[in-house]
């Protein structure tokens, strides 16, 4: 056999054996992708909980289960296990919309002292989503909405030693307040 020939005999197996190794590869990152699936589901399902340091799809599934349960700080602690991305914005936003979602449904039933807190946790888990990706207009509008739940900020700034004036024209008579003072 000329050299030639065996030159071309030594690429074909090596083309042969690359082609193999490179399906083999496919196949297994096909049955790897296929158990994280299932895996996220049964987490999802909370069948399963994920151990410290498991993938970001079966904590980000943990996540979402939390959040469906209402655990929402066990939802913040799986998220926090997230790397900075895309996922871990769009769960801080579903977190952010379920809690906004629980002080909406018992903001009648409750004094707002008590839904006060759920809202100022919505509108952190929707900045932090913000800051993650800042072009997430659905978490800029959320916190706009959850911003103008809250009352507006008081714009009497106390000074030390200052006094709060008792003229009439500043404190106008309010019913059951002494001589219009509060």
């Amino acid at each position: 056999m000329s050299p030639r020939w065996r030159m071309v005999r030594l690429l074909a197996t090596l083309g042969l054996v690359v082609g193999v190794g490179l399906i083999g590869t496919g196949l297994w990152h096909k049955q790897h992708a296929a158990a994280l699936a299932r895996a996220a589901q049964a987490v999802l399902v909370g069948r399963v909980v994920p151990p410290p340091g498991a993938p970001a799809e079966l904590m980000a599934a943990r996540a979402r289960f939390l959040t469906g349960r209402g655990d929402f700080d066990a939802a913040e602690a799986a998220i926090g296990q997230l790397p900075s991305g895309a996922a871990k914005s769009a769960l801080l936003y579903s977190l952010g919309n379920a809690r906004l979602r629980r002080a909406l449904a018992v903001f009648n039933g409750l004094p707002f002292r008590k839904v006060k807190p759920m809202i100022i946790a919505a509108r952190y888990d929707y900045r932090l989503a913000m800051s993650l990706d800042p072009g997430m207009w659905d978490a800029r509008y959320n916190y706009a909405f959850a911003s103008e739940l809250l009352p507006a900020r008081e714009t009497y700034q106390h000074s030390s030693g200052a006094q709060m004036s008792h003229d009439k024209a500043v404190w106008p008579d309010l019913p059951g307040a002494p001589n219009g003072m509060p």
